[in-house]
């Protein structure tokens, strides 16, 4: 498959609910306009679940966790119920399934809730 390169900022989505922690517990989309519609706002470049098995991935870990990766330093918008936090990547963050790599980590941006990162990535495309 091919791959495109990505220039955005790092963030990690992950439910914000009562009892969503439980691997059971299906707290929805970050991105649900409606029941059964996911639409990403305009500011998201590209989103995927997080996986444990990621390699690189720091923050602490939460059930149906998503990595977003947005054009701006701004807080994605998400769902009612969803929080987010910027990502604690290292620079050899690859996923599991290897369809997203971090190139290089271009510079890190300092906020209250952590360092955000503008990273280059390389994503598989379809």
């Amino acid at each position: 498959m091919p791959h495109k390169m990505v220039h955005g900022f790092a963030w990690y989505a992950y439910p914000d609910v009562f009892g969503a922690e439980s691997e059971d517990a299906d707290p929805g989309h970050p991105f649900a306009s409606r029941p059964g519609e996911i639409l990403a706002p305009t500011e998201v470049l590209y989103y995927r679940s997080a996986n444990p098995a990621d390699t690189g991935l720091r923050n602490e870990p939460h059930h149906h966790s998503y990595l977003v990766l947005t054009k701006t330093q701004l807080h994605p918008k998400i769902s009612k119920g969803w929080d987010s936090e910027p990502a604690v990547l290292t620079d050899g963050f690859k996923s599991q399934d290897g369809k997203v790599k971090m190139v290089r980590i271009v510079e890190s941006h300092r906020r209250h809730s952590g360092n955000l990162l503008e990273c280059e990535w390389k994503v598989e495309e379809g």
